[in-house]
């Protein structure tokens, strides 16, 4: 079974998506990085408060790396005794929280 000449053929419209990504291709990485934030600015974003202290913090936060004469602080671990775990009926008027326990590897 041949296939017809008309879908082996190049048309036009290929070599135009070909150019198109092409084109994409190169500005994407060829594009002049003035915009990005310089090194100083990003230094001092992660200085702000809301930057997370410890690499095992929660993802939500960037995470300060520390300065070399910085003593650093503890991991942000919390222990829970399963024995004292208690719930009760109105577990949002006592600002309850929710402990998911998860196996680890």
């Amino acid at each position: 079974m041949a296939v017809a000449r008309s879908l082996r053929r190049n048309t036009t419209i290929t070599y135009f998506l070909a150019a198109l990504l092409l084109l994409t291709f190169l500005y994407f990485f060829l594009v002049d990085s003035t915009s990005l934030p310089s090194l100083p600015q990003s230094r001092q974003l992660l200085k702000s408060k809301d930057a997370a202290s410890n690499p095992l913090s929660p993802p939500s936060l960037p995470f300060k790396k520390q300065d070399p004469n910085e003593v650093p602080p503890p991991p942000p671990v919390v222990h829970y005794h399963m024995n004292n775990v208690t719930t009760s009926s109105q577990p949002i008027e006592n600002r309850e929280s929710v402990l998911i326990l998860t196996p680890l590897a």
